[in-house]
Protein backbone atom coordinates (compact mmCIF):
# COMPACT_ATOMS: atom_id res chain seq x y z
CA UNK A 1 0.00 0.00 0.00
CA UNK A 2 1.45 2.93 -0.71
CA UNK A 3 1.89 6.42 1.21
CA UNK A 4 -1.29 8.26 -0.43
CA UNK A 5 -3.38 5.17 0.10
CA UNK A 6 -2.74 5.58 3.62
CA UNK A 7 -3.51 8.97 4.08
CA UNK A 8 -6.74 8.52 2.00
CA UNK A 9 -7.57 5.53 4.94
CA UNK A 10 -6.73 7.63 7.68
CA UNK A 11 -8.91 10.30 6.27
CA UNK A 12 -11.75 7.97 5.85
CA UNK A 13 -11.44 6.58 9.52
CA UNK A 14 -11.06 10.03 11.13
CA UNK A 15 -14.73 10.98 8.78
CA UNK A 16 -16.36 7.88 10.46
CA UNK A 17 -15.13 8.52 13.31
CA UNK A 18 -16.03 11.83 13.40
CA UNK A 19 -19.90 11.53 12.13
CA UNK A 20 -20.23 8.63 14.50
CA UNK A 21 -19.01 10.85 17.34
CA UNK A 22 -21.20 13.60 15.95
CA UNK A 23 -24.35 11.52 16.11
CA UNK A 24 -23.77 10.77 19.64
CA UNK A 25 -23.56 14.27 20.34
CA UNK A 26 -26.74 14.92 18.49
CA UNK A 27 -28.69 12.12 20.47
CA UNK A 28 -27.20 13.15 23.81
CA UNK A 29 -28.19 16.51 23.02
CA UNK A 30 -31.74 15.94 22.05
CA UNK A 31 -32.03 14.02 25.26
CA UNK A 32 -30.91 16.72 27.01
CA UNK A 33 -33.57 19.21 25.58
CA UNK A 34 -36.39 16.50 25.73
CA UNK A 35 -35.53 16.91 29.72
CA UNK A 36 -35.27 20.72 29.62
CA UNK A 37 -38.42 21.04 27.39
CA UNK A 38 -40.44 17.99 29.33
CA UNK A 39 -40.03 20.04 32.74
CA UNK A 40 -41.17 23.36 30.96
CA UNK A 41 -44.28 21.27 30.24
CA UNK A 42 -44.57 19.88 33.74
CA UNK A 43 -44.57 16.03 32.35
CA UNK A 44 -43.22 13.07 34.36
CA UNK A 45 -40.35 10.99 33.58
CA UNK A 46 -42.48 8.33 31.82
CA UNK A 47 -43.48 11.49 29.59
CA UNK A 48 -39.68 12.97 28.92
CA UNK A 49 -38.16 9.87 28.03
CA UNK A 50 -40.61 9.30 25.60
CA UNK A 51 -40.20 12.79 24.45
CA UNK A 52 -36.54 11.62 24.38
CA UNK A 53 -37.13 8.70 22.22
CA UNK A 54 -39.13 10.82 19.65
CA UNK A 55 -36.55 13.92 19.60
CA UNK A 56 -33.45 11.51 18.98
CA UNK A 57 -35.59 9.81 15.90
CA UNK A 58 -35.15 13.30 14.42
CA UNK A 59 -31.61 12.70 13.97
CA UNK A 60 -32.33 9.76 11.20
CA UNK A 61 -33.11 12.27 8.75
CA UNK A 62 -32.36 15.27 7.31
CA UNK A 63 -33.12 18.64 8.68
CA UNK A 64 -33.52 17.08 11.85
CA UNK A 65 -32.59 19.86 14.03
CA UNK A 66 -35.13 22.34 12.44
CA UNK A 67 -37.81 19.18 13.22
CA UNK A 68 -36.71 19.23 16.89
CA UNK A 69 -36.90 23.25 17.29
CA UNK A 70 -41.04 23.20 15.45
CA UNK A 71 -41.38 19.97 18.07
CA UNK A 72 -41.04 21.62 20.62
CA UNK A 73 -42.55 25.14 19.64
CA UNK A 74 -45.61 22.59 19.22
CA UNK A 75 -45.34 20.86 22.12
CA UNK A 76 -44.83 24.37 24.07
CA UNK A 77 -47.79 25.28 22.40
CA UNK A 78 -50.03 22.67 23.25
CA UNK A 79 -48.94 23.43 27.06
CA UNK A 80 -49.36 27.25 27.15
CA UNK A 81 -45.53 27.44 27.56
CA UNK A 82 -43.86 30.75 26.93
CA UNK A 83 -40.66 30.13 25.19
CA UNK A 84 -39.64 32.17 22.38
CA UNK A 85 -37.83 30.08 19.26
CA UNK A 86 -34.72 31.89 19.72
CA UNK A 87 -34.52 30.69 23.23
CA UNK A 88 -35.26 26.94 22.03
CA UNK A 89 -32.39 27.33 19.45
CA UNK A 90 -30.43 28.60 22.25
CA UNK A 91 -30.70 25.89 24.86
CA UNK A 92 -30.16 23.44 22.36
CA UNK A 93 -26.81 25.35 21.51
CA UNK A 94 -25.93 24.57 25.28
CA UNK A 95 -27.23 21.71 24.95
CA UNK A 96 -24.61 20.86 22.17
CA UNK A 97 -21.51 21.92 24.09
CA UNK A 98 -22.69 19.98 27.05
CA UNK A 99 -23.37 16.85 24.95
CA UNK A 100 -20.27 17.35 23.01
CA UNK A 101 -18.13 17.85 26.88
CA UNK A 102 -20.10 14.11 27.86
CA UNK A 103 -19.30 12.46 24.47
CA UNK A 104 -15.64 12.91 24.42
CA UNK A 105 -15.22 12.43 28.16
CA UNK A 106 -16.39 8.94 27.54
CA UNK A 107 -13.95 8.32 24.51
Amino acid sequence: MGLLEDRENAFEGEFALNADQLFKVKARRNKLIAQWAGEMMECNEEEIAAYAVKLVGFDLVENGDELVVEDIKAAFADKDVEQSEHQIRRTMQEMFATARLEVEAEL
